[in-house]
């Protein structure tokens, strides 16, 4: 077909569709919801890709997490199981530094309240702190880096020296146009000289990460600020090529420590990389299972309603077809005007529903990492148009094999 030709059937179709507004409208409805959910929900899983993808490098590849429960996404509350489990202990944390495989391991404690602790320097306040007591081994155990200064000391964590390390946003909060190092700030009250400020984390989504606004104050200092926490988390580096030597030894360790049965599961979590990324996984796969039917309803909905209207469409024009047969138009000429009417129909459907998706994404990415991404954008329009292909091949045949003659005197 020319393409002169071709712009007359799209200015047609055009014509058509805007006689019947109403009747368009209700009938992509389904196109729209389908082509939107798989936007809003490929919005959402390449978000979290991208964050599983920051974890992993954040954890690195020969770190560990003891902790009690798993850390990552997960649906629901702890079960009764890991509710049951003891806790923890800083004794534990000593057992695991000891180990032949382990470079370094640290314990880390957090406030046992919901409200964040009051850290100040001078008029200034720091926003959303995230105070944590560790053993001077922390940065090791962790892997992280300072912009400036230095970690505290053994000796200064057993004497309790009111000393402290403190975030990139944190340092840029309290001291906005001025060194940090060696300046007291007060934290619930009690000051405390900073020593040291961490290197800045790559931006996630382009928002801060958590160690931007980490606080860390010896570990024995900390316990006097909450004397009845008592929850761990102990982080542990493997020595080069004994990552999973490290885990065995671990796990081994603890079990005896927990005095846990041999047919028994472990009562604790070792939490890695590859642990994070199967959590992902498993709720990957879920949301599939959800959506999956919901976009294929959508677009048999659709469709379905594209073929009833596109129908109807026929019977309604069975004169114009006979007419335009008349003057010359061939089979051909009417299967492409209907087909073109169909895939326009379903096709500003597939554009509404991106437009929908994309707006459900930025409110969403509000509340956690969301992105649409160009492949998603394609993948909803190409089937939206796919959908229109379809449903609309039989009314085009059926508009085509009209006769001419019986079309002419239809009324």
């Amino acid at each position: 077909m020319k393409s002169l030709e071709l712009l007359e059937v799209v200015k047609l179709s055009i014509s058509t569709l805007l006689s019947n507004k109403f009747r368009s409208a209700l009938t992509i409805l389904g196109i729209i919801v389908a082509t939107t959910t798989v936007i809003a929900v490929s919005s959402i899983l390449t978000g979290m890709n991208q964050r599983v993808a920051q974890i992993v490098e954040e954890f690195g590849t020969n770190t560990v997490y003891v902790a009690r429960f798993k850390f990552g996404p997960r649906f629901g509350p702890p079960d009764e199981e890991e509710r049951k489990r003891k806790v923890l202990t800083k004794e534990d944390g000593g057992a695991i530094r000891d180990l032949p495989s382990v470079l370094a391991a640290s314990v880390s404690m957090f406030p046992d309240d919901d409200l964040p602790p009051i850290i100040k320097y001078r008029s200034q306040q720091a926003q959303q702190p995230n105070l944590r007591g560790v053993w001077s081994s922390y940065l090791d155990s962790r892997g992280y880096l300072l912009s400036a200064g230095r970690f505290f000391t053994q000796a200064e964590e057993e004497h309790r020296v009111h000393v402290c390390v403190i975030g990139s946003n944190i340092a840029s909060s309290l001291f906005p146009n001025i060194d940090p190092m060696e300046k007291e700030i007060t934290i619930k009250g009690e000051k405390f000289r900073v020593i040291g400020v961490m290197e800045k984390t790559k931006a996630s989504f382009g928002e801060d990460r958590f160690e931007d606004s980490l606080v860390l104050i010896p570990y024995d200092v900390f316990r006097t600020f909450y004397p009845s926490q008592d929850e761990h988390v102990i982080s542990a580096r493997a020595k080069a090529g004994q990552f999973e030597k490290m885990k065995e030894d671990i796990t081994e360790l603890l079990r005896k420590r927990r005095k846990v049965p041999i047919n028994a599961p472990d009562s604790f979590e070792i939490n890695t990389s590859s642990s994070i990324i199967e959590q992902f996984q498993s709720i990957t796969a879920v949301m599939a299972l959800i959506v999956v039917p919901i976009s294929g309803f959508g677009l048999l909905v659709g469709g379905v309603g594209v073929m009833n209207i596109m129908l109807v469409s026929v019977t309604e024009r069975t004169r114009e077809i006979g007419i335009r047969r008349a003057i010359g138009a061939r089979r051909r000429n009417i299967i492409i005007q209907f087909l073109t009417e169909a895939m326009m129909l379903t096709g500003l459907g597939g554009v509404i529903g991106i437009i929908v998706g994309q707006l459900i994404s930025l409110i969403l990415n509000a509340l956690l990492p969301s992105y649409v991404p160009t492949w998603a954008m394609i993948l909803g329009f190409s089937l939206s148009l796919g959908i229109g292909l379809v449903a609309g091949l039989w009314p085009a045949v059926k508009a085509a094999y009209i006769d001419p003659v019986e079309a002419l005197r239809y009324e």
